[in-house]
């Protein structure tokens, strides 16, 4: 029987992290390739709703090697538009792809030689790097499965448009970037929608004349080695209509029913908690020091910029929300849980995890399993680690890693 060919790396995944990975291997000389298991960029065209846009300004849609020339660098690209410019990345960097290839389980051998068992047969390797992202798999509370059978439940990575719903008032659960925009899109489309809410994070779209980004960047707060803070949401951005900050007092005034933390089921009955007001009134907090952090960089440097832009207070009508609500009685069929993702990683039986699922690492680099990789995780080596156009330095990074494990 005629073994597999070996080869030098194998990259896990086909999305902005596996492709710069290669990017970066390539510009070293290291023989490598690289799997998908679908197509490339699948989860933006598949696990992503139908209205869904770059969160960031067209600039910020850029890989090592390849800038989004042409567009409109103050635009929000579509989702659509993202995968193009995936498929464009590849082609333009030559990456050595393979599409439709799952890879079911990892092990690595007394000799340090990887073996991927895929549907199609063995592939092997001397190192692996593990780019398949943070989003395995959704995480949805146990209280869930207390609600009653009739009522259709879908993960936020499974919500395309309301039309695909039916009929009735939706229950968004789950107050991060992709709880709020489906909230907000459901409401375009004529539903009616209550959004239950718990801790968030707001950040302004826009302040003093700039993107959020372009302050960030400016500020260095992407480059600093930082931990996720528990219960970490994505913040309220979108790209729709050319970009704003999606505030719950907006959802509100839209139609949106605004409720508490859900805690538990009742027969036909949610209950709910009473931190609305609480927890918004933080996530106000916390965009304020976003603000007073740029005013005092903007002292600091002596440059010019436009006067701070004036903060609407919360209305008081916006925090006063029910402890239950009644699924008949306002006619609820469907419930979408925003309430985050999961790292699945159990595939890999040659490595040590954290309990959270996360792999023991230093910037990337297994400690526990050499030859061992991972790139696009969370706060893998700082804020800059899943942002699109920044995981390159973490790319980088690795490849330098690889290189000097080869000599």
């Amino acid at each position: 029987m005629t073994q597999p060919t070996t080869h030098d790396t194998i990259v896990i995944g086909g999305g902005q992290a596996g492709l710069t990975m290669s990017y970066h291997l390539r510009e070293r000389g290291i023989d490598h390739l690289v799997l998908e298991r679908a197509r490339v960029g699948e989860r933006w065209r598949t696990e992503r709703w139908d209205s869904l846009r770059f969160q960031f300004p067209a600039r910020f849609l850029r890989l090592p090697g390849m800038s989004n020339d042409g567009a409109d660098a103050d635009a929000f690209p579509h989702r659509d538009d993202v995968v193009r410019f995936l498929e464009r990345y590849a082609q333009t960097i030559d990456a050595p792809l393979r599409c439709g290839v799952d890879v079911r389980a990892l092990d690595r051998d007394d000799a340090g030689t990887f073996t991927l068992a895929t549907p199609t047969g063995e592939l092997r390797a001397h190192r692996v790097v593990v780019a398949t992202g943070p989003y395995q798999h959704t995480l949805r509370p146990a209280v869930s499965a207390a609600l009653p059978s009739d009522i259709v439940q879908l993960p936020a990575s499974a919500y395309t448009r309301a039309e695909a719903l039916p009929d009735g008032g939706v229950l968004v659960v789950g107050a991060g970037g992709s709880g709020v925009q489906i909230a907000e899109d459901l409401l375009v489309a004529g539903r009616q929608v209550w959004l239950c809410v718990g801790r968030h994070k707001r950040i302004p779209r826009r302040y003093r004349g700039r993107d959020i980004a372009d302050w960030f960047e400016a500020l260095g707060v992407f480059d600093k080695p930082a931990q996720p803070e528990p219960g970490d949401h994505s913040p309220l951005l979108t790209g729709i209509d050319g970009g704003y900050e999606v505030t719950l007092e907006r959802v509100a005034n839209a139609g949106g029913k605004l409720l508490g933390r859900l805690e538990g089921v009742d027969g036909r009955r949610v209950l709910l908690g009473d931190r609305l007001a609480e927890d918004m009134a933080a996530a106000e907090a916390a965009c304020a020091d976003y603000r007073t952090g740029i005013d005092a960089f903007i002292a600091a440097s002596g440059e010019p910029a436009p006067p701070p832009d004036p903060i609407e207070p919360i209305s008081a009508a916006v925090q006063d929300a029910p402890r239950e609500l009644d699924l008949d009685a306002h006619s609820i069929g469907s419930v979408i849980w925003a309430t985050g993702y999961g790292v699945d990683l159990s595939w890999i039986r040659c490595d040590q995890f954290r309990a959270d699922g996360m792999p023991i690492h230093d910037r990337g680099s297994s400690r526990a399993t050499p030859g061992l990789h991972y790139l696009g995780l969370p706060f893998l080596y700082s804020a800059r680690s899943t942002l699109f156009w920044a995981v390159g330095a973490d790319a980088a990074h690795l490849a330098e890693t690889i290189t000097a494990d080869r000599r």
